[in-house]
């Protein structure tokens, strides 16, 4: 219809859009109040203004506090790397702009503080992480990763030595085929460094094969995403100087509220907040649009639209009132339940600890109840020094205070409910310390007592008996009118007095102090030594269960006769190590203030013991060497007699399977001999079993000699290269052995081949000769045929006898 007017918003993610669009509707508003000023249209036309300003609102809200968590986030992991990069005399800024140079900008802020504070805490050190980041660089280029990621793989492999977790972003690296046999004996800092340095290796290799050099398409868009990046990092950090006193605001008008119920203060406060919000969001939402490139004036135009719109609509302040007021309601009778409730809870589960369960938690209540003392103490000297700049700090220390005093008093609560003695637990037995404790409080208490008697009482009384003394024979002297050497002789006279009763003062404090002193230290000699004898009690104990499953790992295992010596002389020498710690224990029952005060007897007599356990200990290790020895000639012995033993057994079958070569053909000979071959059973097999079961005992004793043989040298302090070398003859030897299976394992296929052909040649002139015997005449044909199967009979029995 003509007279018709439709309204409508379109709100897409593009802020300028909404700006706009909102603008139009308010125009829109306008133009319709004028036309027709019903209440219905003024109501329709306020509703839809204050849809469209909450929407906005909801929507800058969520893009400025992402922006604010992001920026908070990599502030974290900044402060992190300041820590962890000052063992390195360098600081995060510095460490992150190295990074960002090196990777050609690749590699953006967050990702470099991120990956650089996890290297420095799994010990890389600087140089390194800025070389994987250039590395990095290279092979994103193929890879296809961002430079970033392969950045972040990398690090996290090379710090944990792990090959398989740079395949990814390095490809495959295997230190077997650069280091050999040694890559198993790499301690894991040596697997480090080796993965550190292939890693350098391939991208340099990559580098000069022209990887990497020429700045492509992907490398711009991505080093443009670090930029528009870094831009809303910054937009970030500056929104966090608005969120964070929102937040404590937010705390403030919360606590204060729920220490006071008052409704009107309530939503006042909250509305205030609310508003506070508003504006901050509306902020968050202008910066954002400048991230995105929108124009200054567009991005003006929205904040103060923004501003004024949630400002001067009452419906703004209503909402936010009645949602505060009903959310504190809320929050405040569920606080009241929740507290009650768990009171009720910890009451019932009390009954059911035990007495170790219920002195544990006594323990820890009485614990917390001192941290929050401490805590209020604190708090309490902040506020006595008077209001402080920020008003909304004061009301939250002050709320925090309240709070503590009442997780304080909860606290005491559940203290009485595990002092109550429950029916049919007992308390803990006292281990004997608590009474040595109170000893000594007595004793201290004592002494403080006798202390103050002997400065009252007795002291005290000279003193005041000397000055009475001086003061009469002055009033007599002053009397007789008496000359200035009669003064002198009395002043005399009674320094000399003072001088005496000040000596015995100071003597009788020096004896008290010295008594509490020898008292004192006695009792902490007497707690040093049972604390000691515990403590050796425990460890004996350990080693004993140490023991134990060593040697049922040894068992178990079936370990070499080299390390089970070895164990028992270990577990023998920390048994005589157990008792040279009981000795320094008994010394220390005879030791006063640093000095022995045993008599000579009882220190000869702990020296000799000393001395004859380190013979013990001497021997032990004597004997050791002297069994690993005697293990190193039985096992020379056990390898010659295996070698005997496998030489004349293949000679043994060299010569069976010579005569089996050129002996009769019979048709059911080859037919047994194809069966015991499909069986498992043949000759063959059965030597080569043999042969692997010697060769398998020959190869453990080689072994255990190579490792007995090791850790010998390592004994007497030689160097990893001379060690090699000694030791270098032995390892070829094993891999020698060990290749011996494979070669053994090829002849004895050969042979059941070749025996197979043979059973197969002797089925055929079995058959001939039979037909030949039946044809009479007529067996010219069959004699040819004879004839021509003897031939290749002889070529496949030469050929088993020169492989036998």
């Amino acid at each position: 219809m003509p007279n018709e007017v439709v309204l409508g918003i379109q709100i897409r993610a593009d802020g300028s859009i909404a700006v706009k669009q909102i603008g139009d509707v308010g125009k829109s508003v306008s133009r319709l109040g004028e036309g027709s000023r019903s209440t219905f249209d003024q109501l329709r036309s306020h509703w839809l203004a204050a849809s469209a300003a909450i929407y906005g609102g909801l929507r800058t809200i969520q893009a400025g506090w992402a922006l604010a968590q992001n920026a908070a986030g990599v502030s974290e992991q900044i402060a992190s790397l300041n820590a962890l990069a000052a063992r390195y005399g360098t600081t995060a800024d510095q460490i992150t702009n190295r990074i960002s140079q090196v990777s050609g900008g690749l590699i953006g802020q967050a990702a470099a503080a991120e990956v650089a504070a996890q290297g420095l805490a799994k010990n890389l050190n600087p140089d390194q992480i800025y070389q994987l980041a250039e590395a990095a660089e290279t092979l994103s280029n193929v890879t296809g990763k961002t430079a970033a990621d392969s950045f972040r793989e990398l690090s996290a492999a090379v710090a944990v030595g792990r090959e398989r977790a740079m395949e990814g972003s390095a490809g495959a690296i295997d230190l077997r085929d650069r280091y050999g046999e040694l890559a198993g004996m790499m301690s894991e800092a040596e697997r480090r460094q080796a993965l550190f340095n292939l890693v350098l290796e391939r991208s340099n290799q990559l580098k000069q094969d022209g990887v990497g050099l020429t700045d492509s398409d992907a490398d711009k868009l991505e080093r443009y995403g670090n930029t528009v990046a870094a831009a809303k990092l910054q937009v970030g950090n500056f929104l966090l100087q608005g969120v964070v006193p929102l937040a404590h605001g937010l705390t403030w008008g919360i606590q204060v509220a729920q220490e006071h119920s008052t409704a009107i203060k309530a939503a006042a406060l909250t509305a205030g907040v609310f508003a506070a919000g508003y504006f901050i969001s509306a902020a968050a939402a202008a910066a954002e649009l400048a991230v995105n490139f929108i124009s200054a004036g567009q991005a003006a135009r929205y904040l103060l639209f923004s501003g004024l719109n949630l400002l001067m609509n009452p419906l703004t302040w209503i909402i936010a009132a009645v949602g505060g007021l009903a959310y504190l309601w809320i929050r405040l009778g569920q606080s009241t339940t929740e507290a009650r409730l768990a009171l009720d809870q910890y009451r019932a589960s009390v009954v059911a600890l035990n007495a170790e369960q219920r002195a544990q938690e006594l323990a820890k209540q009485k614990a917390y109840i001192d941290e929050l003392t401490r805590y209020i103490q604190r708090q309490q000297e902040v506020l006595a020094q008077g209001p402080s700049f920020n008003p909304f700090d004061d009301a939250i220390n002050a709320a925090n205070l309240d709070k503590a005093q009442r997780w304080k008093n909860d606290a005491e609560e559940r203290v009485k409910m595990l002092t109550v003695q429950a029916p049919g637990i007992t308390p803990p037995a006292d281990t004997g310390y608590s009474e040595r404790l109170k000893r000594l409080e007595d004793l201290d208490r004592g002494y403080r007592e006798r202390k103050e008697v002997a400065e009252t009482a007795e002291i005290d009384q000279k003193l005041l008996q000397l000055n009475h003394w001086y003061d009469e024979q002055e009033r007599v002297l002053d009397k007789l009118s008496a000359d200035q050497k009669h003064y002198d002789a009395l002043n005399a006279a009674y320094s000399a007095e003072y001088d005496k009763v000040d000596y015995d003062r100071e003597a009788k404090f020096a004896d008290a102090e010295l008594e509490i002193h020898r008292k004192t230290q006695q009792e902490r000699l007497d707690l040093s030594v049972a604390r000691g004898n515990a403590e050796l009690n425990l460890e004996e104990q350990r080693l004993a269960e140490s023991q134990k499953m060593t040697d049922l790992a040894l068992k178990a295992w079936s370990a070499p006769e080299s390390d089970a010596i070895r164990a028992r002389a270990a577990a023998e020498r920390a048994s005589l190590e157990m008792q040279v710690k009981r000795l320094n224990l008994k010394e220390l029952e005879l030791t006063w203030d640093g000095e022995f005060a045993g008599t000579q007897a009882e220190l000869t007599a702990l020296t000799a013991e000393r001395a004859l356990i380190q013979e013990k200990i001497n021997s032990s290790k004597r004997v050791e060497i002297y069994e690993l020895d005697m293990r190193r000639v039985e096992l020379e012995r056990q390898i010659t007699d295996l070698v005997r033993q496998q030489s004349d057994m293949l000679k043994a079958n060299a010569d069976r399977l010579g005569q089996a070569a050129f002996s009769g053909a019979e048709a059911e000979q080859g037919f047994a001999s194809l069966f015991s071959m499909d069986l498992g059973t043949d000759p063959y097999r059965r030597d080569f079993d043999r042969w692997a079961a010697a060769q398998d005992l020959k190869v453990m004793a080689m072994e255990e000699r190579y490792q007995a043989d090791l850790e010998r040298l390592r004994k007497q302090g030689l160097e990893e290269a001379a060690i090699t070398e000694r030791t270098e003859s032995q390892l070829a030897a094993i891999r020698n052995a060990y290749r011996q299976y494979d070669v053994q394992y090829d002849q004895m296929i050969q042979q059941q081949k070749a025996s197979q052909a043979m059973a197969y040649m002797n089925i055929v002139m079995g058959t001939a000769n039979a037909l030949l015997a039946f044809s009479g005449s007529n067996a010219k044909a069959m004699f040819i045929v004879s004839k021509g199967v003897a031939v290749a009979m002889a070529i496949v029995q030469a050929h088993m006898a020169a492989i036998g």
